[in-house]
């Protein structure tokens, strides 16, 4: 288990010039380190690129929020620390609970993989084999 202290320490050293939890940063979400934690247990997700990623979990209260103080998730990739967003398919289940891509269901990953992937510009036509008739030149 990894304590908040430690999950800070290697989110500072990883993104050094990141201001996610600074002390001004935090008060301006209504947050405090001590309303923290980081879960057990990593997830993998699908994230807002379509990409699978595995992520620590750090639960937080927000006191600043408008219908008063709620319970929510931020995820960070393990190999990066970096904050993931998932993907938007996901928002809902992951609200809920600690749900993410079913790995019984890779018809769904696939699905949100294609949602995901940029698509490609239309190619023009080809000429068609044959004769072609050169512009500035009388017909016969």
């Amino acid at each position: 288990m990894m304590t908040m202290a430690e999950f800070v320490k290697r989110y500072e050293i990883m993104n050094p010039k990141s201001h996610y939890f600074s002390e001004r940063t935090l008060k301006w979400f209504g947050e405090k380190l001590e309303d923290m934690r980081v879960l057990d247990d990593t997830v993998k997700l699908i994230t807002k690129a379509g990409e699978v990623c595995e992520c620590y979990v750090l639960e937080r209260l927000q006191n600043g929020h408008p219908d008063g103080p709620i319970r929510t998730h931020a995820y960070f990739s393990v190999k990066t620390m970096q904050d993931i967003e998932p993907h938007p398919s996901l928002l809902g289940s992951l609200k809920t609970g600690l749900d993410f891509w079913p790995k019984d269901k890779p018809s769904v990953l696939n699905e949100i993989r294609k949602a995901c992937a940029t698509p490609k510009p239309p190619t023009e036509p080809k000429p068609k084999s044959g004769k072609t008739k050169k512009k500035n030149q009388p017909e016969h």
